[in-house]
């Protein structure tokens, strides 16, 4: 079998932030890029303070009267009901200039929740009353907690939101601590949220601070917060400028552009493929494709015949497509939960959308690249139109070296 083999930094791609965690120490030498840090801190705060105007400003000047029942009122959990109905006193909390100490001691409380389900909520619901003079405290909070021995995901959410409000102070005020420690997931995490407000300030930040974005794959982040937030903005940046890109970006950038279309609202599954197949052509073009691809199929697996066959047919006969996915996905398609009719229910959708040429094709070089692996689907598939091309394909490949098999497997198509 042909093994394909990808550059070192590719099979990282594969397991992306795999250091993880606030925890993780990341030490390097002050960045050239800390005054430039401080020069775009007062414009993201700005934009940071437009993100915070969306959380209910408005809605906090009103009376109660006048937003009518208590959101309490619908709210199973009592402790979630609770920490609701004392949203108006920490609010008022909240002097320009000044931390927030309401929402700092409300944030220890839940923190020290243990129902982690419970916790993530309504930390995440505190958050949106999160200031740029509130950044600084919260993470301070987490590592005086630290000290305690206690550790907490939801970490990970406050520096996307920090990232939200407050991008450039977030990372100043980082990057001058003494000792200098910037754990990769930490600054990640702000770059998504820094994209969800300002992704072209993110992005000039990058530009200016090439060899610390680079080491913290910083433009992947950016470019998966500005996917999530406004997909269509961020796939017209991608189509000027992916080609661009160092072959790690362009890797990373495909994976996750590929991955938030598929899981998003915004465009289909077989919108997503069609993407994958516009890529610009650089010589990491198929690389990126492929891993974007097996990034992905656990998403996939549950899709029925036809909408699962009129995905493949977007893909199926690239270069970069090898025969294990096709069987990987043949497989899961055929096995789940509404495949009533297995393998050859698949098969019957596939004839209907993937060109026999193409599969004659992609079976002739199947074959010649992983011959046993081939042919022992072959042997079990069951027969079909589907089945019959491929078989002129594996014929195809045998004829060169093993004429007595292609002459076998041709007789099967009588």
């Amino acid at each position: 079998m042909t093994k394909r083999t990808y550059p070192g930094w590719v099979v990282g791609a594969l397991s992306v932030a795999a250091a993880g965690g606030w925890l993780v120490a990341w030490n390097m030498g002050k960045s050239a890029g800390a005054e430039s840090l401080r020069q775009e801190e007062t414009g993201s705060s700005k934009a940071g303070a437009r993100a915070g105007a969306k959380t209910g400003a408005k809605e906090g000047s009103k009376s109660r009267a006048d937003r009518g029942a208590s959101p309490t009122t619908f709210i199973a959990d009592g402790e979630t009901a609770r920490l609701l109905s004392g949203f108006e006193a920490i609010h008022a909390g909240a002097v320009p200039g000044k931390v927030n100490e309401k929402l700092i001691q409300a944030c220890r409380g839940v923190l020290l929740d243990a129902n982690q389900s419970r916790r993530s909520r309504n930390y995440s619901l505190l958050l949106q009353m999160m200031r740029p003079e509130d950044g600084s405290a919260l993470h301070e909070q987490f590592l005086e907690l630290h000290r305690e021995g206690k550790t907490y995901d939801e970490y990970k959410t406050m520096a996307t939101r920090w990232g939200e409000v407050d991008a450039a102070g977030a990372l100043n005020y980082l990057t001058s601590q003494v000792p200098l420690v910037l754990p990769g997931d930490d600054f990640r995490a702000i770059a998504r949220g820094w994209a969800h407000t300002d992704p072209q300030a993110a992005l000039a930040w990058i530009e200016a601070n090439p060899d610390t974005a680079k080491a913290l794959n910083a433009r992947s982040a950016v470019i998966e917060g500005w996917m999530r937030e406004d997909q269509q903005e961020a796939l017209g940046w991608l189509g000027k400028n992916l080609a661009k890109m160092e072959p790690r970006d362009f890797v990373e950038a495909t994976r996750v552009a590929f991955g938030i279309q598929v899981n998003g609202t915004s465009t289909s599954v077989e919108s997503a493929a069609d993407w994958l197949n516009s890529l610009p052509q650089t010589p990491f073009t198929e690389q990126a494709a492929a891993i974007a691809w097996n990034s992905i199929q656990w998403s996939m697996g549950e899709m029925p015949y036809d909408k699962a066959a009129a995905v493949w047919a977007k893909v199926g006969g690239q270069e970069w497509m090898g025969f294990d996915q096709f069987e990987g996905f043949s497989g899961a398609i055929s096995g789940n939960r509404t495949a009533d009719r297995g393998m050859e229910g698949f098969l019957s959708a596939l004839e209907k959308t993937w060109p026999a040429q193409e599969i004659t094709s992609q079976f002739s070089r199947w074959t010649t690249q992983n011959p046993e692996q081939t042919l022992e689907w072959l042997s079990r598939a069951p027969m079909s139109p589907v089945t019959k091309a491929a078989i002129r394909g594996a014929v195809s490949s045998l004829q060169t070296n093993n004429p007595a098999a292609a002459a076998e497997w041709a007789a099967k198509l009588d």
